[in-house]
């Protein structure tokens, strides 16, 4: 990777790029050796890690090397990480606000100019560090009742299934709900 597109990335910034565009179980574990050099994870102060429910975040190799490393991984309910994910409550909101502002800011300064891949570690810097706070994240916690451990605080409502999946269905039950649904609208058409 080209080291002017994270040259003014914050502090302790571990560049990643995938090739699909999101996380894969390979970065992953790039990503945790980085998190265990920070977190110093021990026997008398283990670490907890919450993810979402991503399949790369699943992958025996990352739940392994999370053993091997006194690391408690938890994953979260698929779909609720908009209620359960500390981040997702209390920090990534502020910080897209902020981003878009510098953002802003920057286009308003240089006018007719874009902002290219080599500015966006600059502002996201901004960014970042007007929004990293102590302070946001025990509010994190403590709104999606982990610290102090609180399980009332998210409603029974939040736990129902989906309505709707992204899990594929089965092509036959597919093939029969629409010939029956066919069949129902025939009369109709006549």
């Amino acid at each position: 990777m080209n080291p002017l597109l994270y040259k003014d990335a914050p502090n302790g910034t571990l560049p990643l790029i995938s090739d699909i565009g999101y996380m894969n179980s390979y970065l992953l574990i790039d990503c945790l050796k980085h998190f265990v050099k920070h977190a110093k994870p021990a026997t008398e102060d283990p670490v907890l890690l919450i993810l979402d429910n991503h399949t790369s975040h699943c992958s025996p190799p990352a739940v392994l090397f999370c053993r091997e490393n006194l690391i408690t991984f938890l994953t979260l309910p698929p779909h609720t990480s908009h209620v359960l994910q500390p981040l997702d409550k209390c920090f990534f909101a502020p910080l897209k606000a902020l981003y878009s502002s510098e953002t802003e800011k920057l286009l308003v300064q240089n006018p007719g100019k874009a902002i290219t891949l080599y500015k966006v570690s600059g502002i996201f810097q901004k960014a970042y560090n007007a929004t990293a706070r102590v302070q946001l994240a025990e509010k994190a916690f403590r709104v999606t009742g982990i610290e102090p451990n609180n399980p009332d605080i998210i409603s029974e409502d939040c736990y129902s299934p989906s309505l709707v999946t992204s899990a594929p269905l089965d092509t036959i039950a597919m093939l029969q709900l629409h010939l029956k649904r066919t069949k129902s609208h025939l009369p109709l058409l006549r």
